[in-house]
């Protein structure tokens, strides 16, 4: 009885961490609606800041940007973090586009090429640039909306010889998911609930074995 309490406990953990697994959305304000826009090439790199709350650090998913881009020119966003000036400081990672090429607005979904984990209580800033001098357009809405979500929006920087703060009244298309990562608390629970689990499997195949005939008594009937 108590191995199936216990694995009970282990399924709910399972569940549990399953949930807990899906990506949320870290910070974000698509869609927008493209009646205004920043123009973004090689020579004019932007780049939009979040800050995760104390808690939880979260692996990232994925950034998604809403940009219209002119023939044969390759978006690329880069991960920085901030050196405490309010702006990117070091470039920690390049990010993936998995969006087939297009010269009308659309979302672009870029990835991290491996595991990248946020960590709390930090600020991060994605920057966005082309490999092309020809200006690509970042979208936005109007009237504006500011990206919501977990984290909390930092403004956006241009580059000039430099990354420059910039006005932070302004807010372009794009949004940020990731996967909470586990506490280790949480992970030694799961391994606990596993081994009840298998516990409670070798134990019930052991109790379902044959049928040991009692002394004196036969399991055939009489003739």
């Amino acid at each position: 009885m108590k191995t199936l309490v216990l694995s009970s406990v282990a399924l709910v953990a399972v569940l549990g961490w399953g949930a807990e697994a899906e990506a949320v959305k870290l910070i974000g304000n698509l869609p927008v609606n493209n009646r205004s826009y920043a123009n973004v090439s090689s020579e004019f790199p932007m780049a939009a800041g979040f800050r995760l709350p104390p808690g939880s650090d979260y692996s990232l998913e994925s950034a998604i940007f809403r940009l219209r881009l002119p023939t044969l020119s390759t978006p690329m966003v880069t991960l920085w973090t901030e050196g405490g000036n309010n702006r990117p400081d070091t470039m920690i990672s390049t990010l993936i586009d998995q969006t087939p090429p297009s010269t009308i607005f659309q979302d672009h979904c870029f990835v991290p090429p491996s595991r990248t984990v946020l960590e709390s209580s930090t600020t991060y800033w994605l920057g966005i640039t082309t490999d092309s001098t020809s200006r690509s357009r970042w979208g936005r809405n109007d009237p504006m909306t500011f990206p919501t979500g977990i984290a909390t929006y930092a403004g956006h920087c241009y580059w000039f010889d430099g990354w420059l703060r910039a006005n932070t009244g302004l807010a372009y298309g794009f949004e940020v998911r990731a996967q909470v990562v586990p506490e280790p608390s949480t992970l030694v629970l799961l391994n606990l609930g596993l081994a009840c689990l298998l516990l409670y499997a070798r134990r019930r195949k052991r109790n379902a074995g044959p049928l040991k005939r009692k002394k004196g008594h036969s399991t055939f009937p009489e003739k």
